[in-house]
């Protein structure tokens, strides 16, 4: 029983273990007090066609329910920025290089994306080449 026990909090806290299971995008780690919002880029720039949302009103039980997105990063925290396809990203990238904006949730809440992206209001932004990211695990932690 208590080898049961301890495979169901394996499995429930594999994603605390970056090295377990199959990789999908960049495990981010937040050493903040700050709640932040992560977006990436195959060029310098933030992309307008493809927005951030503080997030998403789902139902569930019949009730109205906000559902933050997976690239949300809460004070202090970790989390998986899904990248689909991760090891050919780097092949659509200019200069072989993936570029990682952070926003604060106040700049969410306060501006639209176009103004976001036109007046660069991100908090840190973060070029990575192929090597650093192979090198790293495709762990990023942001302090």
């Amino acid at each position: 029983m208590k080898f049961y026990n301890f495979l169901l909090l394996a499995l429930l806290f594999s994603k605390c273990f970056p090295g377990l299971g199959p990789k999908k995008g960049i495990d981010a780690f937040n050493n903040t007090d700050s709640v932040l919002y992560v977006a990436f880029s195959f060029n310098d720039s933030l992309d307008k066609d493809f927005p951030l949302v503080l997030y998403r009103e789902v139902i569930i039980d019949d009730k109205m329910q906000k559902q933050f997105p997976c690239y949300r990063l809460d004070a202090y925290s970790d989390g998986c920025i899904g990248i689909p396809g991760r090891e050919l990203l780097l092949q659509r990238c200019d200069e072989k290089m993936l570029r990682l904006f952070f926003i604060s949730e106040s700049t969410m809440r306060n501006y639209s994306w176009d103004e976001i992206c036109k007046q660069r209001l991100y908090e840190k932004k973060l070029t990575l080449t192929e090597a650093e990211l192979k090198e790293n695990d495709w762990i990023v932690v942001y302090e």
